[in-house]
């Protein structure tokens, strides 16, 4: 055997690049291959072993090393598409005897990453762990715990202190159980606690005792929780490496009492909310926080006014390092019947109120959402292209049927050609209706290279002819347009895109050399129509 084998970080790292990732079960070749390398000798055995034992989603490996007089367990047929399959409980056949763990204790020290799915097929088991353990956790040097079903009966047999993160699903059901030991554990660097998704119980939120455990993490990273209260915000304000937080029913808080203007959440660089109205309160609490991400993915079914939105736009400009930000999605839905011309002047978002938007000059994706559009012009959307040299998407969506009318026309459109060089999908609501030659000079137009899929909402057009010859003059590559309206393969769209097609099989036929520079969708230019669900 090599010299060289006899380095054991030689050896670990050997074993290790035949593993998996945390928690994904390991495939049949390296399951092979691992027990093969420790079998061969003594110098594969701990660190083949190590890396064998490392991820485990169920205890039934385990199991399967005690005596087989000891245990019923059933065999599990293989998963069956959308079926659910419940597995039959193992059963115990005698009393465990001391002698039983020899073996099994060979192979527990070495599990790190853990993930209980269906505690109630071994619950038996883990019942007669708790009477008679061989130690204080059935995982001594557990370091990550996933635990999708309630009961959490036998927590306390896996929460070990070597725990830097813990995911928990359903928790609502008894977290009484576990908070305890939650809070006994101040090095969690990541955790993720999931409540019953539809539950809004006012009364079951009141106990919910996610703040106080919040208070209690001083080491956390990564944060998902339903929600929590102002002093714990302050306190995670206060973190110095916290970089993600996520809300899952997070309501309105009250205003930050005034702080020291330094900087707040000074590691943060994704924040997740359910609500832009939610968003506003939070922002607060922020102060020149080097946030990159912001997502906003819950269904409000009170429209947002125009002064709602001018206040959370105003707020993240003001609270955000205005170099870090790169992406803003607010991808739920908003509800609102068929606008009236009232409900247009409350609602409606105006360059104005998309202005504090601009200061960052870092975005890379932009998807906004309110009720019924955007009231934008060709000045705003050169302002907004100039802003945002490096943007690759924008979405500007409005969630009824039926937009406001729009002032922005093609020669708005051209402005994303000249200052976005990178933008590759563009949703905006513009005026096809007219024509007008852009550059008015005789300069020739920018061609923009990335730009693949254009959803035009609900764009009205006219001559379908110069419209795809003025998109094909500056959008040569897109290949993809979208609509909102309902009847587009019959609409007023499908021409443009006809012609548009024909202009640029042309073009290819006239430059064979340059026609792999063009993306080949198998069939053309592809049509596709979003759906809208509106509610009353």
């Amino acid at each position: 055997m090599h010299r060289a084998l006899e380095i054991v970080e030689l050896v670990e790292n050997i074993c290790a690049h035949l593993g998996p990732a945390d928690l994904v079960s390991l495939k049949t070749d390296a399951t092979r291959d691992l027990a093969l390398l420790a079998r061969t000798s003594t110098i594969f055995l701990n660190p083949a072993l190590d890396v064998l034992w490392r991820s485990q989603d169920s205890l039934v490996h385990l199991l399967r090393c005690m005596p087989h007089d000891l245990l019923v367990i059933p065999e599990v047929g293989p998963p069956r598409r959308h079926v659910r399959t419940i597995a039959p409980p193992i059963r115990l056949r005698r009393p465990i005897l001391p002698t039983d763990w020899e073996r099994p204790l060979f192979y527990m020290c070495r599990v790190k990453f853990f993930s209980m799915g269906n505690p109630a097929r071994i619950s038996d088991v883990l019942d007669v762990f708790g009477q008679c353990p061989p130690a204080q956790y059935v995982f001594p040097n557990l370091e990550k715990l996933w635990w999708h079903e309630p009961p959490f009966k036998h927590f306390s047999l896996f929460f070990t202190p070597r725990l830097t993160s813990i995911r928990l699903f359903d928790v609502e059901a008894d977290f009484s159980v576990v908070s305890n030991h939650i809070l006994r554990c101040t090095h969690l660097k990541s955790v993720v606690l999931c409540v019953k998704r539809g539950d809004y119980d006012p009364a079951a939120r009141s106990s919910w005792p996610f703040s106080s455990i919040v208070r209690c993490l001083t080491h956390i990273e990564d944060l998902h929780v339903p929600e929590i209260d102002s002093t714990a915000m302050e306190h995670l304000a206060q973190l110095p490496c916290l970089k993600g937080l996520h809300f899952s029913y997070q309501s309105a808080l009250e205003e930050p009492r005034p702080f020291e203007r330094s900087v707040r959440f000074p590691a943060l660089i994704q924040l997740g909310v359910p609500l832009v109205t939610v968003a506003t309160t939070l922002l607060k609490f922020f102060w020149q926080t080097p946030l990159e991400k912001l997502v906003m993915n819950g269904t409000d079914r009170i429209p947002m006014t125009k002064m709602a939105a001018s206040e959370f736009y105003s707020t993240l400009a003001a609270h955000c390092a205005h170099a870090s930000l790169s992406e803003i999605w607010n991808s739920g839905q908003t509800f609102l019947v068929e606008p009236t011309p009232e409900q247009i002047l409350t609602y409606s978002v105006a360059g104005d109120i998309l202005q504090p938007l601009f200061s960052f000059s870092n975005l890379h994706k932009v998807e906004l959402r309110h009720p019924v559009g955007f009231d934008l012009d060709n000045a705003t959307i050169l302002d907004m292209a100039r802003s945002w040299p490096h943007i690759t998407i924008i979405k500007l969506v409005a969630s009824t049927t039926r937009h406001m009318p729009t002032r922005v026309t093609l020669e708005g459109l051209y402005a994303f050609a000249e200052h976005c060089p990178q933008l590759r999908d563009l949703t905006l609501t513009f005026d096809a209706t007219l024509v007008s030659r852009t550059p008015p000079s005789d300069e020739p137009r920018h061609n923009q290279l990335c730009l693949q899929c254009l959803n035009v909402e609900c764009s009205l057009v006219g001559d379908p002819g110069p419209v795809a010859e003025f998109l094909f003059s500056i959008f040569p590559r897109l290949w993809a347009i979208r609509t909102a309206q309902k009847n587009f393969a019959d609409g007023a769209w499908k021409p443009v895109s006809t012609r548009f097609k024909e202009l640029r099989d042309g073009e290819k036929s006239r430059s064979p050399t340059k026609a792999s520079c063009f993306p080949t969708p198998s069939v053309g230019i592809i049509l596709t129509i979003r759906s809208v669900v509106v509610t009353i």
